[in-house]
């Protein structure tokens, strides 16, 4: 599954890659189109729901997250 979370800072997107990529998710630094941000977010591949509840855990708050359209 690929999905997209708005960040609330482009500090905590970059915070949120390294601890999505030491958790085995794929990770990447986008920029956002979304009103509800900074302008950066995460394109995420993998269990979506997974990778919210590990930045929870890790007190990143997350603004949204999407699926992306296409995403399997």
């Amino acid at each position: 599954m690929i999905c997209r979370a708005v960040m609330p800072s482009d500090t905590l997107a970059r915070k949120a890659q390294r601890i999505l990529t030491a958790n085995d998710f794929s990770a990447e630094i986008i920029r956002s189109t979304s009103k509800e941000g900074c302008g950066f977010g995460l394109r995420i591949v993998g269990n979506c729901a997974a990778a919210q509840a590990l930045l929870e855990r890790e007190g990143i708050p997350v603004r949204s997250m999407r699926i992306e359209r296409g995403g399997v």
